[in-house]
C-alpha cells in the first residue's frame, strides 16, 4: 500500500462507519424496527469499523517498527491513530444512550 493511502485509510473507515451509522439509523426509523434490534445492528457496525480501524493501525505500528520510520510512517500512524479515535467517539452514542427514532 503506498503511504498516501496508508495515510488517510482510517478516515477513509471512519467516513464509512459514520455514513453507514447514521443510513442504518435512519433506515431502522422508517421501517419501524424495534430499539433492541436497531441496537443490534448498530453495535455490530460499529465494532467492526473498530476492529478493521484497529488492525490497520497495527499494520502501521509492525509497518513502522519493520523499517528505519519516515515522515511518511510517521504522518500514517498519526493519522490512523486520530481515525480510530474518531471512529471510537462517533459510535459512543450507541452506547451512551439506545437509540431512539
Amino acid at each position: 500500500m503506498t503511504s498516501g493511502l496508508r495515510a488517510i485509510a482510517g478516515f477513509l473507515i471512519w467516513a464509512s462507519a459514520l455514513s453507514l451509522l447514521y443510513g442504518t439509523l435512519s433506515l431502522a426509523c422508517a421501517w419501524g424496527l424495534g430499539p433492541a434490534v436497531t441496537l443490534a445492528v448498530l453495535l455490530i457496525l460499529w465494532l467492526a469499523h473498530l476492529a478493521l480501524g484497529g488492525a490497520i493501525l497495527i499494520g502501521d505500528v509492525r509497518f513502522a517498527r519493520g523499517q528505519d520510520a519516515g515522515f511518511g510512517q510517521r504522518l500514517s500512524l498519526g493519522a490512523n491513530a486520530a481515525a480510530l479515535g474518531a471512529t471510537l467517539f462517533t459510535g459512543l452514542p450507541i452506547v451512551i444512550a439506545s437509540p431512539t427514532c
